[in-house]
Parts: structure tokens; sequence; C-alpha cells
């Protein structure tokens, strides 16, 4: 690695309990270092990721180029769905920009999951590659058009074919609503600390499991390149510690990214020190911020 590191465990679990953490695990080079569940959790329970859940959609994306199933990120959804060549706008939109946010589809309502039909359906109220807009829209449509690709398998399953199980992760989730068995992908995942950091791992590897390629470096770390409308946002991941700052680069931390989820659940990939940090808590707790636990857990870092 030859990067030195001091991580401070028990000062990060004083701070992780003070947010009434269910779990903080840290895993460095591949090996677990720490590792504590508290109010009822375990290694084996899994949680709600809430929008942790994101993170799984950008690789996959990644994924579907690689398997051919787009030609690139840059692809017209309209290419896909016809219905979008009859408006001026729609017909502009990537899938970079759908899932960079930066489409011109609002976000949506947090927590609302419609049908991928139904959010194909929405309206587009920007220029697409003007704004920043956060919600659940955005990945739903995704999903809608890499169904529309996928033909007789399902999102879900090409998900675990693709990407979770060559890792041996289990990824749970739930369903949209409206009584369709399509995957919520904004935000109905759950998983155990283990299984998300164990996928964090493989984000630090940069594709590489076992003497596998899963996925090409170059072509994963599409995933941690922020876009000219908000450079701290990839595909479908924060590039900063802090989103509430994401308009300024300059509080972006170099090598770092992060999943983030309702409640402060947190999957945080420090690529230059070869760690991952998952942090899971109650989803309706709001009151959850990320420096002071990473200052805790790596004083000389943050």
């Amino acid at each position: 690695m030859g990067v030195p590191v001091e991580f401070d465990f028990d000062n990060a679990w004083r701070v992780a309990e003070r947010f009434g953490s269910c779990a903080l695990l840290v895993l460095q080079e591949g090996v677990i270092h720490f590792e504590r569940y508290a109010n009822g959790w375990s290694a084996e329970r899994p949680a709600p990721l809430a929008s942790g859940s994101k993170s799984f959609v950008g690789p996959l994306a990644i994924a579907a180029v690689q398997d051919g199933l787009f030609r690139s990120l840059d692809e017209r959804v309209a290419d896909t769905i016809p219905e979008w060549k009859e408006e001026s706008r729609k017909s502009k939109i990537t899938l970079r920009q759908l899932l960079t946010l930066t489409s011109g589809l609002s976000g949506g309502r947090l927590g609302d999951w419609m049908s991928d039909e139904e959010a194909l359906r929405q309206p587009v109220r920007w220029e697409p590659g003007t704004r920043f807009a956060y919600g659940p829209v955005p990945f739903l449509a995704f999903g809608g058009v890499l169904k529309q690709k996928l033909k007789k398998e399902s999102v879900e399953e090409y998900m675990n074919r693709r990407l979770l199980k060559p890792l041996g992760v289990r990824v749970f989730w739930q369903k949209t609503w409206g009584g369709s068995q399509e995957i919520a992908v904004p935000g109905g995942a759950s998983a155990t600390a283990r299984d998300w950091a164990t996928y964090g791992q493989w984000l630090l590897q940069q594709g590489q499991w076992k003497s596998q390629t899963i996925l090409p470096a170059a072509a994963l770390m599409e995933c941690f390149k922020g876009t000219p409308v908000n450079p701290a946002y990839g595909l479908t991941f924060w590039l900063t510690p802090d989103p509430s700052v994401f308009r300024s680069t300059r509080n972006t931390k170099s090598h770092f990214a992060m999943a983030a989820g309702a409640g402060g659940q947190r999957l945080y990939l420090l690529f230059d020190i070869g760690t991952v940090v998952v942090r899971l808590g109650p989803v309706r707790r709001r009151d959850f911020r990320d420096l002071p636990l990473l200052k805790a857990l790596l004083p000389r870092k943050f």
C-alpha cells in the first residue's frame, strides 16, 4: 500500500454511538480491521441502504455498455424509448445524464418509487446538462431503459449474474409501487455491512476480483468523475464527504467517493489508503454527519 494510516477506532465508535449507529465496519486492503454492532444489529442482519442503493446502478450501467446492451454511456435514451424522440429536450438526454442527475428531469420526491413506465413519462423541466436535480426519477427511468434492452432477463437477475454473484454479495430489494415486480433501484436495497463492504472493496480494486476482471478499470472509473454542473457527484456516487457543499470543487477530497442514504447509511471509499468504511444506522434518524465520524476515524486525513 505504501501509505501510513493511523486509525482511531475507539474515538470513531464513540462518535458513531452518538449518532445512534447500528454498525461500523472498516476494511483495509480486504481485511476487516474494525467491526462493531449495536441496537440489536449483527453481522448477519441486512440493513436498508436507502439511497445508498444507487451505488449498484452506476457499475451496472458500465456493465451494460461492456456487454453491448448500450453503445456507450453517451447513448441517447431516445434510441431505446421511441416516444422520447417526439420531445425536443427528451430527445437529447443521454444515459450518463440520467445517472449523473443532469438530464433535466425533475428528481421527484424522495422515496417515491413509481414504476419505470411512469418515470419515463415524467416531463423534462430543464435543458439537459444544465442543472443537477437529486431524486429517484432518473434512476427509475434508467431501470426502464435497461429493462427494454434485457428483454427476457430482469434488472435484478442481470445485476446478480453480472456483478453481485461473482463477488459473493447478496442484496435484497424492495419493489416499486403498484404491484410491479421491478426493483426500486433508487433506494430499495438491503445488505449486511460485510456484503456492502465487500462490494466497496471490489470498487477499490477497480473491477478486479480474485484474478477475474468483472469490469475494466478505466470503464468503472467513469463512476467517479464529476460533471461541470456538479463536480462533486459522479455516476451514482458522491465525490465529497459533505454533499451540502457539492458545488465547490475545493471541498472535494482526492481519491474519495461515497454512496449515501437516508439516516446516514454510508459506503466510504478511500482509494489512496485502500480503505472501505461502512456505517449503518436508523433510516429515519436525520442527525448523522459525515465529517465528525471521518475526522474521528482518520484524524490525519480529514
